[in-house]
């Protein structure tokens, strides 16, 4: 048997709930952009990242670094990738002050460094693309989550940067170049 008794709410918390004020989607970025001068066997984590994000890589390329090479191994993975080779030189044309920096020169140890060239043309790419989020990845950098990604994606909502700083990151590399230069100015040699 049936009754005809309907229970009823007492008073309601729906007044307490607020509309979201932004669709939730799921974060994410545009592209991938990783500028290399690396052979394209060391980005495998940057592929493996693209993957799992399911993210278009674009990936700069200079030194030992091919785009052929990069964008067939890619392919491998399944993964959307661009690749171009950058020629060594100046080949934006463009002045930067920072180019001009004795100390930055000397921390390069005479290389000619293109990282902020290539970082400058992932920019322009961007624009001309009308990607709103690029996430700047460098060659050297794995084992990122997905959720890592996810959240710098979500960060940028509403801000113009976000980052991700590596807990146990060594700068080992940094700080020999900087104990060079130290040398250097110590004995007068010159850069």
């Amino acid at each position: 048997m049936t009754s005809s008794w309907v229970p009823e709410q007492g008073e309601s918390h729906a007044a307490l709930l607020d509309e979201p004020r932004r669709a939730l989607v799921r974060a994410g970025f545009d592209a991938i952009v990783v500028p290399t001068h690396r052979p394209a066997a060391r980005l495998r984590s940057s592929i493996d990242l693209a993957s799992r994000t399911r993210t278009p890589l674009f990936v700069l390329c200079s030194g030992r670094a091919y785009k052929e090479a990069v964008v067939k191994m890619a392919a491998r993975s399944g993964v959307e990738a661009y690749a171009a080779d950058i020629p060594s030189g100046d080949p934006l044309r463009v002045d930067f002050r920072t180019s001009a920096n004795d100390e930055l020169a000397a921390a390069n140890l005479g290389r000619n460094p293109d990282l902020s060239v290539k970082r400058n043309l992932g920019l322009a790419l961007a624009r001309l693309l009308g990607w709103k989020k690029l996430m700047f990845l460098d060659d050297d950098i794995h084992g990122i989550a997905t959720s890592a990604v996810a959240k710098l994606a979500e960060a940028l909502e509403g801000h113009s940067i976000s980052a991700l700083i590596p807990v146990d990151f060594q700068p080992t590399r940094r700080r020999r170049q900087a104990r060079c230069f130290r040398e250097r100015q110590r004995h007068g040699s010159p850069m």
